[in-house]
């Protein structure tokens, strides 16, 4: 039982890494380089974070959730479990937390940040455990009743961190931590990042007569109304009680909306299968270096406007 539960685990892993491989030939590098090239842009923007930023332990710490969180809506967990024992489904789903989360853990290491380490760790066995039924939706009210699902289902599964994040904005207006205040509507936009992986039945996509590009307007619009609905709140509070720091949140927003069009543009990139492991890896570099960003925005844009081709231009 145990060599059969190690078998199916290294395949999975190998299946991983062939999906890796073939992304790589896509690009036309190879994979040991592209591996080696993602880890030292990610090394050299956690240490270059750590050096620019305050509260860099705190963002650094949201980014690693965030990207954990990512890999808990990316991974199709109904498919696996019809696939897997849930034994093996609960090793898979930590096998995939800790490869995320590790490399974000040594460098919380080298930057003494124990306590936020052990946070990490404890969330990202805590994920693996969690029951596949327990990321269902709740039926509530939501303020997107115009807006296509991705932004109605997002807001009734996150509404416990959305509740939290204005919880805080509170919090650090009482104590006049501005940094915490404008940290507060980033950390909104990327909750809604997780709202468009979802991938849609092709046959929502075909019933869309448009063309590629006014397709992918159409999702980003409806991506960036959401957002502001959940954010604009925010933007009065801060102005009201920090205003000196209204450019600050300016061009943490823009960086922001240019994150979530980033993922956006990648699940259509990927269309119609889930966005893979090497995509993943890309949005983390660019995540953390936007000269980067603006780089792969352009190359996902153009493999969507290809993948989308077929289906809506007849």
């Amino acid at each position: 039982m145990e060599n059969k539960l190690r078998s199916v685990n290294i395949y999975y892993l190998k299946l991983q890494f062939k999906r890796f491989e073939r992304f790589c030939s896509e690009l036309g590098m190879p994979s040991l380089l592209a591996l080696f090239i993602s880890l030292l842009i990610f090394a050299a923007a956690s240490f270059l974070l750590f050096e620019r930023m305050e509260s860099a332990t705190i963002i650094y710490f949201a980014c690693s959730i965030f990207a954990l969180m990512f890999v808990v809506n990316r991974s199709p967990l109904d498919l696996l479990k019809s696939i897997f024992t849930k034994r093996q489904l609960i090793i898979i789903r930590l096998l995939e937390h800790l490869l995320i989360a590790v490399p974000f853990m040594i460098i919380l290491i080298i930057k003494s940040g124990w306590m936020w380490m052990v946070a990490l760790l404890m969330t990202a066995i805590t994920l693996a455990f969690t029951p596949i039924h327990s990321f269902n939706t709740p039926r509530i009210p939501t303020p997107f009743k115009k807006l296509p699902f991705e932004a109605i289902v997002g807001f009734r599964r996150w509404l416990v961190l959305i509740l939290i994040s204005y919880f805080l904005l509170a919090k650090a207006i009482q104590v006049d931590n501005s940094n915490l205040g404008i940290a507060m509507p980033v950390f909104l936009i990327l909750l809604c990042v997780t709202f468009y992986l979802r991938i849609e039945p092709m046959i929502y996509v075909w019933i869309y007569r448009f063309s590629p590009r006014k397709f992918l307007w159409l999702k980003l619009k409806s991506a960036y109304k959401c957002t502001m609905i959940l954010i604009f709140p925010m933007i009065i509070l801060i102005g009201i009680f920090f205003p000196e720091s209204m450019l600050g949140l300016l061009i943490a927003l823009i960086y922001g909306l240019m994150i979530l069009t980033l993922l956006i543009l990648a699940k259509w990139a990927s269309y119609p299968e889930e966005i893979n492991i090497p995509q993943a890896v890309l949005m983390g570099i660019a995540f953390l270096l936007p000269p980067v960003l603006v780089f792969i925005m352009f190359m996902f844009y153009k493999k969507a406007v290809g993948k989308l081709t077929p289906i809506l231009v007849c």
